[in-house]
């Protein structure tokens, strides 16, 4: 039985048409690198396009800066419920145990939530393990009932904190790989998100980026499931082209670059 390309070249012979010119690898062309400027100018293009779209951008330098970044943040409307990330980058920051020290309340990452207890009703949370809630019945499905009562709870959050993967210069854009990091439904949900982003993870325009996350994941031989890309707060026009901010996620973002 001929091959399914030679069946198609058959068909195509047929209606007279060439063969097909085969088309080379697109990653050939792409480079992971600086290209278009150094690491510095990379960061200051970032930061005036993502200004341009409406997120708010700011240079901190250790974790005292980004604390007192949220201080001022915060100042005029304390949040009751805020949403944290696992990143590294949260966790090293240590303002997990800044916003506990303002009497703030924790809406972990879903891993951290499957093993506590949720109210649905008021987003409090007790300390109460749950054996038969695993992170494998997550992902098969089986925790759907957990899900659904975590997406509640981030509903009631004023501000969600996450780091990002990357970042593109050439349109202020944030870049969100699937993997080690739960941090998609947390820079969706709650009305404002704020981004911890590693200077050294800005990359160029999306042919660097693509090269990037082929190279990277080339290597671990799993590639990610998802990558969500993010231009500034959300925004939605109707038809009459009425725009509105903040419809299908956040109305604020805030970008602390370190």
């Amino acid at each position: 039985m001929a091959s399914k390309k030679e069946m198609l070249l058959r068909v195509g012979a047929a209606l007279g048409r060439e063969a097909p010119t085969p088309v080379p690898s697109p990653l050939a062309a792409f480079s992971c690198d600086t290209t278009g400027g150094t690491a510095e100018s990379l960061i200051a293009q970032f930061c005036a396009e993502a200004e341009k779209v409406g997120a708010q951008v700011a240079r901190v330098q250790s974790s005292d800066e980004i604390k007192s970044y949220l201080a001022g943040m915060l100042s005029s409307d304390k949040p009751e419920v805020v949403a944290l990330s696992n990143s590294k980058a949260v966790h090293d920051s240590g303002i997990r145990e800044w916003f506990i020290s303002q009497d703030i309340q924790i809406i972990p990452s879903l891993k951290e939530f499957a093993l506590i207890e949720p109210n649905t009703n008021t987003g409090e949370r007790q300390s109460a393990h749950r054996p038969s809630t695993n992170e494998s019945e997550i992902s098969k499905g089986n925790g759907a009932s957990l899900r659904s009562s975590y997406q509640r709870a981030l509903m009631a959050a004023s501000l969600g904190v996450t780091s990002a993967d990357y970042a593109i210069a050439d349109t202020g854009t944030l870049v969100l790989v699937s993997g080690n990091e739960q941090h998609r439904l947390i820079s969706l949900l709650p009305p404002t998100h704020l981004c911890l982003l590693d200077s050294s993870r800005v990359v160029a325009n999306l042919s660097s980026l693509l090269a990037c996350v082929s190279g990277e994941y080339q290597r671990s031989k799993t590639p990610p499931l998802a990558m969500t890309f993010i231009t500034g707060p959300s925004r939605t026009a109707d038809i009459e082209l009425t725009l509105t901010v903040g419809v299908h996620g956040p109305c604020q973002q805030h970008i602390l670059i370190h």
